[in-house]
């Protein structure tokens, strides 16, 4: 199976309980083995689970993403079919798996999958099929290479043109643009423009980004 793994690294806190790790490690395993073997899992949230789920309901499991930069992992799961959701690990207190996924239902699932992945930059997947995708673009410049290189190297499926030397933009379409603020964020020196596809996209980064400003940043920039 597919592991995505994000830009960036993670390392385990000291303070980390090792039954903790013990027990992500097994829901990993549980929910990896459930998409190896084709089967459906049974999943039980924990109380604290930050949710829209029910608290106990079955699903398909398609993959598990790893953010090395946040450190946590997702399982991408389905329940109808139709739709994908994703699922800290943190979130589960318990999974087992169930009957085995008809390989049509298998295709309907990869199928989905495929469809929706090129618009998702991370686990935030749109609640229906009818969600509007947003056109996202921002122009960087910098005498730097490494900036220029980090933006080639952390684009993902987005698309990167050159516009001369010391100048690229970016360009992507997802369901929620408002996913990648973070990460444009970080290209908060470098950036000549943005748009994000709608006027009230466009001030809320920018009103984030006059907040980096003023905790982090020269009031004159």
């Amino acid at each position: 199976n597919e592991i995505l793994r994000n830009a960036g690294t993670t390392e385990i806190s000291t303070g980390t309980k090792l039954a903790d790790l013990i027990k992500r490690t097994e829901l990993n395993y549980d929910v990896l083995s459930a998409i190896d073997e084709n089967k459906k899992i049974h999943v039980k949230l924990l109380k604290t689970a930050n949710s829209n789920l029910p608290d106990e309901f079955s699903c398909s499991p398609v993959k598990i993403y790893q953010s090395l930069q946040e450190g946590f992992c997702s399982a991408i799961v389905s329940t109808d079919l139709q739709n994908l959701t994703a699922i800290k690990l943190n979130d589960i207190e318990e999974v087992f798996a169930e009957e085995t996924l008809p390989a049509s239902d298998k295709e309907k699932l990869c199928e989905l999958y495929n469809k929706i992945r090129p618009f998702v930059w991370g686990t935030s997947f749109p609640a229906n099929s009818d969600t509007k995708i947003t056109p996202v673009k921002f122009t960087i410049e910098s005498q730097e290479p490494e900036v220029i290189y980090r933006l080639q190297n952390e684009a993902r499926q987005g698309q990167v043109q050159k516009i001369d030397d010391h100048t690229m933009q970016f360009s992507i379409e997802l369901f929620d643009a408002k996913e990648i603020f973070p990460w444009v964020s970080t290209f908060i020196g470098y950036l000549k423009n943005y748009d994000f596809g709608d006027e009230t996209l466009n001030k809320l980064f920018t009103s984030n980004l006059q907040k980096i400003l003023q905790n982090y940043g020269d009031d004159n920039e």
